[in-house]
């Protein structure tokens, strides 16, 4: 049996210039491929779930030059 604090290792995400200021979906919280993006968090939640992403992810990308962690 896994250790529940064994998870997975952090990643790094380096997220596009363009997406400042906008709110990015990822299809999971393993992967690294962004399914949708808005200004609007209800918006690109629902762009992502149409885009078949089943538990969509979402971040706020404040500022594209800070590496984010998860």
């Amino acid at each position: 049996m896994k250790n529940a604090l064994h998870k997975q290792k952090a990643q790094v995400i380096r997220v596009p210039k363009e997406y400042a200021g906008e709110y990015v979906a990822w299809s999971s919280w393993h992967s690294r491929k962004i399914v949708a993006h808005s200004k609007d968090p209800s918006e690109a939640y629902e762009n992502a779930r149409r885009s078949g992403a089943k538990q969509p992810v979402l971040m706020f990308i404040r500022d594209p030059n800070m590496v984010y962690l998860y």
